[in-house]
C-alpha cells in the first residue's frame, strides 16, 4: 500500500517493525544459501555427494532463493508503507532498470538458437535480483542487515582462508592423474580426511579451499577484505580483531597467486577511501576513471576491428599489439577471438542471452566461459543489451556520486563507501572475469550493494534523524 505521511498506531507500528525485521531475515537467508552452493560444489568434488546429489542440491538452493522472499511478498505486501518523495527516485529508477535488463534478455530467446538458455539464465540470474530488491523495500532498518550481511561474507572468507591455508602448510601433495600441474592436498584425521585443489608448480601452489578454485578464492577473501574494514571502522569489531581478520584473509589472497584478486581488492580499497576524499580529488579521480574506460572500450574497438581487418607479424600470426595484449592472459586471447568475431557478426542484439559457451566456445572445442562480462554481454545481448548493462552501472554511480558530497555521520558514510566500492570493483573487474553474469552470492551481492546505497533509509536523510518507518528509535539501534 502507498500512502503519505499517516500516523501510525502503536499496534500498527509494532507490525511493522516486526515485518521489517522478518525481511531482514529473509534477506539473510537468500545469501545463506547463495553461498552455500560453495560448500554444495566442494562436498561433490570430495565425493561426498553425488552428481545426482549435486544437481538436485542446486536446484533447491535455486528455489529457495525464488520461493522464501516470493512468499513473503505475497503475505506482507499490504504491510508495505512507501512515503513518496524523491528519496525513492534513485531506488525505483534502478528496479526499473534491472527489470528492463531482465525483459530484454528473456525476450531475447526469439532470435536465439538456444531458446532454453536465454529464458534459463535470465530467470536464475535477474529474477532473485528483483525479488531481494522488493524485499529489501519492507526493511526499517537495512544498515543493520547490512553489518548482518558483512558478517556473513566476512565469516565465510575467514573459514576458507584458514581451511586453505592449513591444508597448504600441513597436508599432504598428490597429483591427480591425468592433469597437469594439478594436485590434490589432503590432511587424514582417522576416518576423516579433509583436502583441497591446488594448481600450479612447486613451491608454488595456487590454493582453492572450498571453492576448487583460486580466482573464486580470490575475490570471496577481496569481499571479505572490504567488509572487515567496514566492520572496523564503524567499530562493530575492535581494531585489534579486524586486524588480525584482515591479515589471514590478506595471507589466503596472496596464496592464490591471484592477479586479477589482487587487483580486485586494490580497486575497491581505492573507491573505499575515495568515498572519503574531498572535492578537488574526487574530480581528478573522475577524470582518472573516465580516462581508464576511454582505454578499455577504445581496445575493444581494436579487437573488433582487428577481427575484420587482421594486420599479421612474419611470426606467429598476430599483430604486435594482440602479441603484447595477450601476455599475461592465460588464454583469455583464445577464448575472446572468437567471442569478438561473434559480436561483428551480430551486433545490434547478439545471440541471446547465455548462449556465448554452447554457441561460440564449445563448437571450438573450448571448455571455458568467456571470462569478461562486458564481451559476454555484448556478444550475448549486442549492444542494445549492453547499453541497458552499463545504463544499469553509471545510474547508481551517479546517485552514488551525489551522496558521496553529502554531509553524513561515521556509520552511512562507511555504508556508502563499502558498496561503492564493491560496485566499482565488481564493474571493473569483470572485463577480465565473469562474476556478475552468473548465478552465485556475487552476482546478488553487487546487486545488494546497489539498492543498499539507494535505500531512502541510506542515502537520504531519515537514517541519520533515527527514525524508522514513523517509530522513534536510538541511534544505537539503527546501526547495530
Amino acid at each position: 500500500m502507498i500512502s503519505g505521511e499517516i500516523p501510525l498506531s502503536r499496534e500498527r507500528a509494532y507490525g511493522l517493525e516486526k515485518i521489517g525485521t522478518f525481511s531482514r531475515y529473509v534477506v539473510l537467508g537468500m545469501f545463506l544459501v547463495s553461498i552455500s552452493v560453495f560448500f554444495i560444489t566442494f562436498l561433490t568434488e570430495l565425493n561426498i555427494f553425488s552428481e545426482f546429489v549435486h544437481d538436485r542440491l542446486m536446484v533447491s538452493a535455486f528455489a529457495m532463493q525464488l520461493i522464501f522472499p516470493a512468499a513473503f511478498i505475497f503475505v506482507a505486501y499490504e504491510n508495505l508503507k512507501i512515503r513518496l518523495n524523491s528519496k525513492y527516485v534513485p531506488y525505483f529508477l534502478l528496479l526499473f532498470l534491472v527489470y528492463a535488463i531482465f525483459l530484454f534478455s528473456l525476450l531475447s530467446f526469439v532470435w536465439s538458437d538456444y531458446p532454453l538458455y536465454a529464458i534459463k539464465k535470465s530467470i536464475t540470474i535477474f529474477v532473485p535480483v528483483i525479488l531481494l530488491s522488493v524485499v529489501m523495500l519492507f526493511d526499517d532498518n537495512p544498515i543493520k542487515t547490512f553489518n548482518y550481511v558483512s558478517i556473513i561474507f566476512v565469516a565465510t572468507s575467514l573459514l576458507s582462508s584458514i581451511y586453505g591455508e592449513i591444508v597448504l602448510f600441513a597436508g599432504k601433495i598428490n597429483p591427480i592423474p591425468l592433469s597437469e600441474n594439478i594436485y590434490e592436498q589432503s590432511i587424514s584425521l582417522g576416518i576423516l580426511k579433509v583436502s583441497q585443489i591446488v594448481y600450479g608448480t612447486l613451491p608454488f601452489l595456487r590454493i582453492s579451499s572450498f571453492l576448487s578454485n583460486p580466482n573464486s578464492l580470490a575475490v570471496l577473501n577481496s569481499v571479505g577484505i572490504v567488509f572487515t574494514l567496514y566492520l572496523s571502522r564503524i567499530k562493530y569489531i575492535k581494531n585489534s580483531t579486524g586486524a588480525f581478520l584482515l591479515f589471514v584473509q590478506a595471507v589466503s589472497l596472496l596464496l592464490t597467486f591471484s592477479r586479477d584478486g589482487i587487483l580486485f581488492v586494490a580497486l575497491m580499497l581505492f573507491a573505499y577511501f575515495l568515498w572519503f576524499a574531498k572535492r578537488g580529488t574526487l574530480q581528478v579521480a573522475g577524470l582518472l576513471f573516465a580516462g581508464v574506460l576511454l582505454v578499455l572500450f577504445l581496445l575493444e574497438i581494436y579487437l573488433v576491428y582487428q577481427s575484420i581487418h587482421p594486420t599479421y607479424s612474419h611470426t606467429d600470426g598476430q599483430s604486435f599489439l594482440e602479441k603484447r595484449l595477450s601476455l599475461g592472459l592465460n588464454g583469455r586471447d583464445r577464448i575472446w577471438r572468437p567471442v569478438v568475431e561473434q559480436i561483428t557478426a551480430t551486433p545490434l542484439f547478439g545471440i541471446g542471452f547465455g548462449a556465448a559457451t554452447e554457441a561460440i566456445l564449445r563448437p571450438l572445442g573450448i571448455e571455458h566461459t568467456v571470462h569478461s562480462s562486458h564481451l559476454q554481454i555484448l556478444a550475448e545481448l549486442g549492444i542494445a543489451g549492453y547499453a541497458l548493462f552499463l545504463l544499469v552501472f553509471f545510474t547508481f554511480g551517479w546517485f552514488a556520486l551525489r551522496a558521496m558530497q553529502r554531509p553524513s555521520d561515521l556509520v552511512v558514510r562507511n555504508v556508502g563507501a563499502a558498496t561503492f566500492s564493491l560496485v566499482f570493483g565488481f564493474f571493473l573487474h569483470d572485463f577480465l572475469e565473469s562474476v556478475i553474469v552468473l548465478w552465485g552470492p556475487f552476482t546478488l551481492l553487487t546487486a545488494y550493494a546497489m539498492f543498499t546505497l539507494l535505500h531512502p533509509r541510506v542515502i537520504g536523510e531519515v537514517v541519520r534523524k533515527g527514525e524508522m518507518r514513523g517509530i522513534p528509535v536510538s541511534e544505537d539501534s539503527v546501526y547495530t
